[in-house]
């Protein structure tokens, strides 16, 4: 293991992270449905995050051509995010 990317609480459930590679970011959620970035190439959390969903932040998937992204959550909810600019 070369990198430990650190900041975000799962409190034991199983988020699953996702690359972005359009702008070389790690992305992950959280317990409370918040999605959170790394930027691979400084190897440090961006400190900025966002409230997707009103429970967990269960998985986060790319569509990199057009920056767009897809998150699902415990809240019952599958949410498309065009054009995602972070």
């Amino acid at each position: 293991m070369n990198d430990i990317f650190l900041g975000h609480k799962i409190h034991g459930v199983k988020c699953r992270p996702n690359f972005f590679p359009v702008k070389q970011l790690i992305m992950s959620g959280d317990y409370y449905g918040n999605m959170h970035f790394w930027d691979i190439l400084k190897k440090k959390k961006i400190s900025k995050s966002f409230k997707c969903h009103s429970g967990v932040l269960i998985q986060i998937k790319t569509i990199p051509i057009i920056n767009n992204l897809i998150t699902a959550g415990w809240d019952g909810f599958i949410k498309y995010w065009l054009n995602f600019e972070i």
